[in-house]
């Protein structure tokens, strides 16, 4: 049976009553629909909410944690940098005391030294200009001597020279009481020269050597041999 079949059979205002019911069901199922639906959404937006605030919370928790981190991470390094600076403060006072033990044992120790002289502190310094270097020395006599002895110094410098070995003679001064290398003392003295080499001469170590007199008297030979890194300070 169809609308217009209902219709002739049913009058004007029961038509339209059913009409109207009909219409009231799908509204109220649409309805239903929707509040269920809603209601889930709601849930689902919640659930969202709770999430979010989890996330939020536990990335908080997070950055806090790493900026502990960091900041324990900072006084680890500034404590390890304050260690270390005060371990080389102390290996460099120990140094200090110990070269100044073995210089004044030098001096006050005669039986260290069966020829009464030796040659300490020997340094070397690049000068300003270009394949320039300062010689500088302690001198010393020991104790038992008692007198002034002088002599002069011989410096030879041993290396390689375009690839094959090589010496030359830094003092390059005639003997004179006035070369910064003769030396007149009674207990120590300390010498400095400025001395050039080649750009191509590769050094390798000093050679010092003297002749030792007292009141004109010989009184021996001396000798001493120190590698070049070892007197520039390089390791």
């Amino acid at each position: 049976m169809n609308l217009h079949e209902l219709r002739l059979k049913l009058t004007r205002i029961r038509f339209t009553l059913v009409i109207a019911a009909a219409m009231a069901l799908m509204l109220y199922v649409g309805f239903q629909l929707a509040t269920v639906n809603r209601a889930y959404l709601i849930k689902q937006i919640d659930m969202a909410g709770v999430t979010t605030h989890n996330l939020t919370t536990e990335n908080q928790t997070l950055i806090t944690q790493t900026n502990e981190l960091n900041a324990k991470l900072e006084i680890a390094q500034l404590a390890n940098e304050a260690l270390a600076l005060k371990i080389r403060e102390s290996l460099q006072r120990e140094r200090s005391l110990t070269e100044q033990v073995l210089f004044y044992q030098k001096v006050i120790a005669p039986e260290l030294s069966e020829q009464g002289f030796s040659i300490d502190g020997i340094q070397i310094a690049t000068a300003a200009s270009e394949n320039y270097y300062t010689l500088s020395m302690v001198l010393i006599q020991q104790t038992r001597l008692k007198d002034t002895i002088s002599g002069r110094l011989a410096i030879k410098l041993i290396g390689s020279r375009n690839g094959r070995p090589a010496s030359m003679d830094i003092t390059g001064l005639p003997p004179s009481d006035k070369s910064p290398l003769s030396y007149s003392f009674k207990y120590f003295q300390t010498l400095s020269m400025l001395f050039t080499k080649p750009p191509d001469f590769i050094p390798e170590r000093l050679e010092i050597s003297t002749t030792i007199y007292q009141y004109r008297k010989r009184r021996g030979e001396y000798s001493q041999t120190i590698e070049w890194h070892a007197a520039v300070g390089e390791t």
